[in-house]
């Protein structure tokens, strides 16, 4: 095992905001035929990879988490929650709401082994008003949140081809993919339009 950050580093509150340290996360599809993203470095941003149509209906992932870290020793109760947190944290963050099942049951399965859940995704509902796209709330994107994620957030609520929608900078040039919103942000702040 690899020695990981305190606690206190990675966590706020019960809550993560971020994977553990060491982990290795792989998104299927749901009858586990199809990878369709994996990261052995801790990081990765499901809202990337969940696609929706737009027209309110679920869809349905199968992921699996691994630690290799001093502090993470077995799939107790508290570290299955943390993880549980991290998955509602990402989604929810960008406007998909979930429900998160376990596949494991958590006692004394090591994290070193994969623990997995089942992932159901769908738009945030709201009251329709007139005028208004019912079913879908908009709201401004987080500032911690990527362009690219942005980008594909709006593809996929409005129906769009992929790749059709562009953010960009002051300069009339694309964003950065990589870069953030509050960047942007920032950007056009200082710009004075």
């Amino acid at each position: 095992m690899r020695s990981s950050y305190t606690q206190g580093s990675f966590l706020q509150g019960m809550h993560m905001r971020q994977w553990p340290p060491h982990s290795t996360i792989t998104l299927y599809s749901r009858d586990k035929s199809k990878v369709l993203a994996t990261s052995k470095r801790s990081r990765l941003a499901l809202s990337e990879y969940v696609h929706l149509d737009g027209q309110g209906d679920a869809a349905t992932y199968l992921i699996t988490v691994s630690v290799d870290a001093d502090d993470w020793d077995h799939w107790t109760l508290e570290n299955v929650e943390k993880i549980e947190g991290v998955l509602r944290y990402d989604l929810t963050s960008v406007g998909i709401d979930v429900a998160v099942v376990r596949k494991n049951r958590p006692g004394r399965m090591l994290c070193r082994n994969a623990f997995a859940w089942e992932l159901k995704v769908w738009l945030e509902d709201v009251p329709a008003e007139p005028g208004r796209y019912a079913g879908l709330r908009f709201k401004a994107a987080k500032k911690t949140a990527s362009v690219k994620t942005i980008q594909k957030r709006v593809e996929t609520v409005f129906g769009l081809p992929r790749g059709s929608v562009q953010l960009i900078t002051p300069g009339k040039k694309a964003a950065a993919p990589k870069s953030t919103v509050g960047d942007l942000r920032e950007q056009w702040s200082r710009s004075g339009t």
